[in-house]
């Protein structure tokens, strides 16, 4: 992220620019696979988006907007996703493993091939429970 200029990020750290308003991600196109480390992305709007093959994970994304967004194969590895918005967005082989995702909004969202281990479902009960569906 030092001082990248990407179409993933607005200010972001060490002055990496881009047109999401959020944090920058090294790259173009949120397309290398690249890892924002561990920052606080809360209520940050990234409607339509293209955010795909990013490394996410551990990220705190509480009350985002991700409505139309390409999440294709993103990683949300152990990332805090309370209240996030994915209306419409398409998170086709997305990682959510660990991931805290109490109060998420998946309305029409594309989930095919979706990973959800271990992780907080949107009704508060952990993946792994007994009877636990995600």
């Amino acid at each position: 992220m030092n001082g990248a200029q990407g179409d993933t990020g607005a200010s972001g750290a060490n002055g990496a620019t881009g047109d999401t308003g959020a944090a920058g991600v090294n790259g173009t196109n949120g397309t290398n696979g690249t890892n924002l480390g561990s920052p606080d992305l809360s209520n940050v709007d990234f409607t339509g988006r293209n955010l795909s093959n990013v490394d996410l994970s551990s990220v705190n994304f509480t009350g985002a907007n991700f409505t139309g967004a390409n999440l294709s194969g993103v990683n949300f590895t152990g990332a805090n996703l309370t209240t996030v918005n994915f209306t419409g967005a398409n998170l086709t082989g997305a990682n959510f493993t660990g991931a805290k995702l109490t109060g998420v909004n998946f309305t029409g969202a594309n989930l095919t091939d979706i990973r959800v281990v271990f992780a907080i479902c949107p009704n508060g009960i952990a993946s792994s429970q007994p009877g636990a569906d995600c």
